[in-house]
């Protein structure tokens, strides 16, 4: 029943253009980005089950790279 924070440090040589929140392969947030970085990007959520969050993180390029997971464990 609580929020938690997720918070990233994201930068791109050529500039960012977006970065997505994932949890367990659906997107759930996206947020476009400008500049080079490093950009510190949070996203609060609040999850009902045991899970996991990535992020796919898009260059001014169109090149992509995608995180781990963060494992979450939700204690009932």
């Amino acid at each position: 029943g609580k929020k938690l924070r997720l918070a990233y440090v994201v930068e791109a040589v050529s500039g960012l253009s977006s970065v997505t929140l994932i949890e367990r392969g659906t997107e759930v947030d996206h947020r476009s980005l400008t500049g080079s970085g490093p950009v510190v990007v949070e996203f609060f959520v609040m999850p009902e089950a045991d899970t996991w969050y990535g992020l796919v993180v898009e260059d001014d390029r169109g090149r992509i790279a995608a995180t781990n997971p963060v494992w979450v464990s939700v204690n009932e």
